[in-house]
């Protein structure tokens, strides 16, 4: 019964220290290019540092058969609050790349991010 009981105990440790490092990715929202080959998309990863910290997220563009071709990692002042789609402020699909400022929940400061792309 002791053996048992260690071996129960050494599963669930494992299971809460893996828990632990992995970071659930949360979808926020996407948008099509004009021409429908491609999708920005706008993720949550992991939760916002307590108690009034940044977040992290993640911009992932993908074509149109779903294959990732860029993706860039951020964190957002968000005041402790998760992303959300009014973070995105701006997007504009150009020739060969899509453009995208965002915006911190409570401050003015915007940042532009570029995911590259090719016909």
């Amino acid at each position: 019964m002791k053996k048992l009981f260690i071996i129960f105990l050494a599963i669930f440790m494992v299971v809460i220290i893996a828990a632990c490092f992995i970071k659930e990715e949360i979808f926020i929202t996407s948008q099509t290019s004009p021409d429908g080959n491609y999708v920005v998309s706008l993720y949550q990863v992991g939760s916002p540092q307590w108690p009034f910290g940044s977040v992290d997220a993640r911009l992932v563009l993908e074509n149109a058969n779903g294959k990732k071709v860029d993706k860039v990692k951020f964190s957002l002042a968000n005041d402790g609050a998760g992303v959300f789609e009014g973070n995105i402020e701006k997007i504009t699909w150009k020739k060969n790349q899509v453009e995208i400022i965002m915006g911190e929940a409570d401050t003015t400061n915007q940042f532009t991010y570029v995911l590259m792309y090719t016909d």
